[in-house]
């Protein structure tokens, strides 16, 4: 990429991050509204006040660490509580970046502008849920793996190994139902990376010791882990219900107990449905399947969500969709790298795993940037290629030579010349 290109990718780039922080601090709210937000509040309040990782009182692993922690250090440094809802859309504005940063060509802008501006990533940053912030450690382990497998690869540095294996941690602690997608990177990026070690063990690992120390056993995650199976296992529970079925009679069994002997109750109530509906289940498993390609599913909160929401999504899902299938078409003309083909797979891949407990779109949706950077791909191909035909036209009709067209040649596009 010449000098010029560089410039402009530089100045498109900034202009998309600042226009992220624009539309996105905008609707940012500093009032929490859910109860899952509340909880992350209160976890990071208690931490910077030195009352430890707890909840109403208590010494908890209910709420996975990456999040409050992040909203800890913020509050420590006596950041305002109005500001502390911007931290989720800062990690958008940090998200678009890196999706820029992964196409790499001067039109790697159209992929910033539609990760910071697509309607769940813009819901869900402006809310304290920590999947604004999974979305950018997703995207900052895309760009590892394509620097350690796409084209001819250089052997990846131990500090670059150290912080690969930190945000994949950081990514299964910030969100556990992404361990899958943590653990499917880890491995690749050995296989391509032989003999380079990270360090995601050592992160749980201390979690999994800070728990066993404090609260009397060694959770690796969450206990709040065992809800999301039964959520999507009950008598209640439908393919779509997701947080919104009744589980009021579980709830009830389960007082009286700590979390830890909670959670092993949700876990085992819904094992027990599963083994004693085994045909209800598994036609429910194949529907929360299907329902896990949903474009839309509306929120479990009363009031939230509504037409003009539901259209959005709908019709920006439509438009990702239908550029993916323009970039596959278009494999000849740009051919799909190993860590593309990576991380489309991740996205199918989740389904099955997913509808082991229930499958929401507000939980797909940092995979969902996976699509969303292949469709900025395809208009990034498309655009020299529609140029030049004009081109081409012009030359025919008037005479003029017509000027060459060049298919994208940075960052992930580099590779295929290295290949060729």
């Amino acid at each position: 990429m010449d000098r010029r290109s560089e410039a402009f990718m530089a100045g498109a780039v900034i202009c998309t991050v600042a226009a992220g922080v624009i539309v996105v601090l905008a609707v940012a709210s500093s009032t929490p509204v859910y109860a899952d937000e509340r909880e992350h509040l209160e976890i990071a309040t208690n931490l910077a006040n030195g009352a430890g990782y707890s909840l109403d009182g208590s010494a908890t692993a209910y709420r996975p660490p990456t999040g409050p922690l992040i909203l800890a250090a913020a509050t420590a440094v006596h950041v305002r509580a109005q500001y502390i809802g911007m931290i989720p859309a800062l990690c958008l504005v940090i998200a678009a970046l890196l999706g820029a940063w992964i196409v790499g060509h001067r039109l790697g802008m159209l992929a910033g502008a539609a990760v910071v501006l697509y309607p769940l990533n813009v819901y869900t940053a402006a809310t304290l849920y920590p999947r604004a912030l999974a979305t950018a450690i997703l995207l900052a382990l895309w760009l590892v793996a394509s620097r350690s497998a796409d084209g001819i690869p250089a052997a990846m540095s131990r500090r670059a190994c150290v912080v690969s294996g930190l945000l994949t941690a950081a990514f299964a602690l910030a969100v556990p139902t992404m361990i899958f997608s943590a653990v499917v990177v880890v491995l690749w990026t050995r296989w391509h990376q032989p003999g380079r070690r990270n360090r995601i063990g050592s992160a749980v690992f201390a979690w999994s010791v800070r728990n066993a120390t404090v609260i009397g056993s060694p959770v690796a995650f969450s206990t709040g882990s065992g809800l999301n199976p039964l959520r999507g296992n009950n008598e209640n529970a439908t393919a779509t219900l997701g947080v919104a079925a009744h589980i009021g009679s579980y709830v009830q069994g389960a007082e009286g107990v700590g979390e830890v002997e909670a959670d092993d109750y949700f876990r085992g109530s819904a094992v027990e449905w599963i083994t004693t509906h085994p045909s209800g289940a598994a036609v429910r498993y194949g529907q929360k399947v299907l329902n896990y390609f949903s474009p839309y599913n509306r929120p479990a909160t009363a009031g939230r969500g509504g037409g003009l929401e539901s259209a959005g999504v709908w019709a920006s899902f439509a438009v990702t969709v239908a550029l993916l299938c323009v970039r596959v078409l278009l494999r000849r003309r740009a051919p799909i790298l190993p860590s593309e083909r990576l991380f489309l797979v991740l996205f199918v891949a989740n389904a099955p795993i997913k509808a082991v407990f229930f499958a929401r779109t507000r939980f797909r949706q940092p995979l969902e940037n996976n699509l969303i950077v292949e469709a900025a791909v395809a208009v990034a191909v498309l655009i020299p290629a529609f140029t030049r035909g004009r081109r081409e036209r012009v030359s025919a009709d008037g005479g003029v030579e017509a000027e060459a067209a060049t298919v994208p040649t940075s960052a992930v596009f580099e590779s295929w010349s290295d290949r060729s």
